[in-house]
């Protein structure tokens, strides 16, 4: 983790200068013996850490109208990233870009406000791709999870957009054309509706499959396609002569005035004079290369009838206009197939544009204060799927979730597939921590137990404060030089990422060493020895190696503590010296403290060598 500069300049310039002072001090204490001399190395570890924080939100899918909420702490620098199953898939999934969503501005200011911009739609490659909500091995019709045969492609890619739109503004008369063109896909369809304007509710369109855009070597398809349109009556209003009715949009007062139709359900036009469509209209499919189409709607001079404005939806599998034999949907093709506005169904119809997750989620953030942050992922009321239980991460470089272009990571297929996080969770939290800077060390050589500080009690106020909330070693340095003991301080300014401070101890018979450096990401906590400090001998051994075992992470009980990493009042963040709450007023192991807070092993942030000359 990079050292923020505000944590760099709370340590005095002079410290090179005090350390080599200690230093020349206790050797100049003539009871030390040379032969006893010991190198104690203090190292901070590198991270091993991708996320501060992570978890699940969610115990079952949220369907449309419904959200999810979590909560986490963040600080600046950090991003957000989750991912959430798209129910009605095979192994789709929501979540942002690897990047992740920054959580605070350039200005350094948390985000706050609707990010649904920055979130997409992926495939896991884990699974063959069904047509979204009609496939067999989808989650809610799947016999048992997992059943669906493996993806050809096994690597994370994003979920192509599927348009869903409305084009023209005015009926198309004899002689005109209507035409729009749109982005598909490979496998896709084209499907779309236009009324038959001296109707009731009467409309062209593809039946149930669409056209297809592309043939069987993956080619796009040109050419002529009129005969993939049919007439269909939506049985919603009823039927007057054509051309005739009072209740048909040219001549109606008002949308929809008509008595409605006895027969309610969609179905082919079979009135001899109009259920040839190439008589009335002919349809054009161009590619016009990259995976683009446009479609020319002609209407014939001969033509009994204007046609509206078209909807349409480039689809797997059925399109969702309309099904044949069954009642219509209510999704807005009334509007259309009766008064000609195509705006309604286009609207409604947004859900099934898959790779547009804005058409079926929103996602909210909401600062809360002191680097507290709640996320909300709505579930539109229009939307086509449920969305299942998520996992999350915080952090500062990619998205540990996943990487775009690679195989599916531990635990997000059953994510992506079942809707189920908690593997990929589980495998986030073994990454999961708080990475820091240490302060410089202090460290003193006595045989005198509760040297620095007493489990259990307030803090002596004899410098250890300013060690434990800024980094500053001066105070806690000259009270240990007053009491003439072998002391001293380990570096000049915080260090991190691997490296380490060194420094050369003269022990006599019953000493013991203690040391203390801040904890950089927080309030005032502390690594050091316990009231015993670390001993130097095993019986009448030198100890050598490692002895991070005798280090403990301490809450000095000066500040109140905020979220590790996040907290405005800590070090690396505070605008002054000083600015926290109080805190408990005793010293105590974090382990004892219960704030609520998560944080890393010791051994996962600093070591401590000992090693005798």
């Amino acid at each position: 983790m990079p050292i923020p500069k505000r944590f760099r300049r709370s340590f005095p310039l002079s410290l090179a200068t005090l350390a080599l002072g200690g230093l020349s001090a206790c050797m100049n204490t003539d009871k030390a013996d040379p032969t006893e001399a010991f190198t104690v190395t203090v190292k901070s570890k590198a991270s091993a850490f991708t996320s501060s924080a992570s978890g699940t939100y969610g115990s079952s899918a949220a369907k449309p109208g419904s959200s999810f909420t979590f909560e986490f702490y963040a600080g600046k620098g950090s991003r957000l990233s989750f991912a959430s199953m798209f129910g009605q898939s095979n192994d789709w999934f929501f979540a942002p870009d690897t990047s992740g969503i920054p959580l605070y501005d350039a200005a350094g200011a948390p985000v706050s406000g609707d990010v649904t911009d920055q979130v997409y739609v992926w495939d896991a490659g884990t699974e063959e791709d069904q047509p979204p909500l009609q496939g067999s091995n989808q989650a809610p019709r799947q016999a048992a999870p997992n059943t669906g045969p493996a993806d050809a492609d096994a690597h994370i890619r994003r979920v192509a957009e599927f348009p869903v739109g409305a084009f023209g503004s005015a009926p198309a008369k004899p002689g005109d054309s209507l035409v729009f063109e749109f982005a598909a896909p490979k496998g896709s369809r084209i499907s779309f509706a236009s009324m038959f304007g001296q109707s009731n509710d009467w409309f062209f369109a593809p039946d149930t499959m669409g056209i297809e855009l592309y043939d069987a070597s993956g080619s796009p398809r040109s050419g002529d396609v009129t005969s993939s349109i049919k007439l269909w009556d939506l049985g919603t209003e009823m039927d007057e002569p054509i051309g005739m009715g009072p209740n048909q949009a040219p001549r109606q007062a008002a949308p929809n005035t008509g008595d409605a139709d006895a027969d309610d359900k969609v179905r082919l036009v079979t009135d001899s004079a109009y259920a040839d469509v190439s008589k009335i209209l002919s349809a054009r499919l161009a590619s016009l290369g990259d995976g683009k189409f446009r479609v020319t709607l002609s209407v014939l001079p001969e033509s009994p009838t204007p046609i509206s404005p078209v909807v349409y939806q480039v689809h797997m599998g059925h399109h969702a206009l309309f099904t044949p034999g069954a009642k219509d949907a209510g999704k807005g093709l009334e509007r259309l197939a009766e008064d000609g506005n195509p705006k309604e169904a286009a609207k409604n119809l947004a859900g099934y544009d898959f790779g547009r997750a804005g058409n079926n989620v929103h996602v909210t953030l909401m600062p809360e204060g002191g680097g507290k942050f709640q996320a909300r992922i709505d579930v539109l009321d229009g939307s086509v799927t449920p969305v299942g239980p998520g996992a999350y991460s915080i952090h500062a470089g990619s998205s540990p979730i996943f990487a775009a272009g690679a195989a599916a990571p531990a635990g997000l297929e059953p994510l992506a597939e079942d809707g189920n996080p908690t593997a990929r969770a589980a495998s986030l939290a073994m990454a999961t921590g708080v990475s820091t800077p240490l302060s410089p060390v202090v460290w003193a050589i006595a045989n005198k137990k509760d040297l620095l500080f007493a489990q259990g009690t307030a803090d002596y106020g004899k410098g250890l404060e300013s060690l434990a909330e800024e980094g500053n070693p001066k105070a806690l340095m000259d009270y240990l030089a007053s009491m003439g003991i072998q002391s001293g301080v380990a570096g000049t300014a915080a260090f991190a990422g691997g490296a380490s401070v060194s420094f050369d101890i003269m022990p006599r018979d019953g000493d013991m060493l203690f040391l203390a450096t801040m904890f950089g990401q927080s309030n005032d906590l502390f690594f050091a020895p316990g009231g015993d400090g670390i001993a130097l001998w095993n019986g009448s051994y030198r100890r050598s190696g490692d002895v991070t075992g005798d280090v403990s992470l301490w809450d000095a009980g000066t500040e109140m503590n905020e979220a590790p990493g996040a907290g405005p009042n800590q070090a690396p963040r505070e605008s002054a010296p000083g600015m926290g709450g109080p805190g408990e007023g005793k010293v105590q192991a974090i382990a004892d403290v219960k704030d609520g807070f998560a944080y890393p092993k010791v051994g996962d942030l600093i070591e401590v060598d000992l090693q005798s000359k």
